[in-house]
């Protein structure tokens, strides 16, 4: 998803009374969901690939957000 869309998305749900949840893979997608104003980060730990969950993922992603 483009930064733009993701920012439009978060302000329409902020419009209406809602928070966004978005959903970060890894550091750079955290700080882009910091970026564009949400408020509810959700760290995936599972490798959409192999399906390996990686527990240090969100440690590794907590100080950025």
């Amino acid at each position: 998803m483009e930064v733009d869309e993701l920012r439009n998305y978060v302000q329409i749900a902020n419009y209406v009374g809602l928070d966004a949840l978005v959903e970060a893979h890894d550091a750079d997608e955290a700080k882009l969901a910091v970026e564009v104003g949400a408020r509810i980060i959700g760290v995936n730990q599972r490798d959409l690939r192999t399906f390996v969950v990686d527990t240090r993922r969100a440690a590794e992603v907590a100080d950025l957000l």
